[in-house]
């Protein structure tokens, strides 16, 4: 698991950060601890796990993430199936609050912005 990193996003306080794995479709959280960084969640959240023998075909992608100004949601770009996972922020932990694909293309890996 967590092969391929592919963004990260600070947390508003700047406590914890949580980067994408695309490959493994999973968000992985890390904190600072007395200077050093830390594994706080290996898997904050999982998404459809890729097949071996076909990776990419396989996977929902998690390709980008971004965090709202509030700091209360973190909204994914599953990139490889066109949606985008709204989840709530708990410290180091993430809860699915919706997913939706509402007017985006499949194969989408341009990026996300929140506001």
């Amino acid at each position: 698991g967590e092969r391929t990193a592919c963004w990260l996003q600070f947390t508003t306080d700047q406590n914890f950060f949580f980067v994408t794995n695309t490959v493994d479709s999973s968000i992985t959280s890390f904190r600072f601890q007395d200077g050093e960084i830390e594994i706080a969640n290996p898997v904050a959240y999982e998404g459809q796990q890729p097949r071996e023998d076909d990776l990419l075909g396989t996977t929902d992608g998690f390709i980008d993430l971004s965090i709202s100004r509030d700091g209360r949601y973190i909204y994914v770009l599953y990139g490889l199936v066109g949606r985008i996972g709204v989840f709530e922020v708990n410290g180091s932990n993430l809860e699915i609050i919706e997913e939706t694909n509402e007017n985006l293309p499949p194969n989408n890996v341009q990026g996300i912005v929140s506001f």
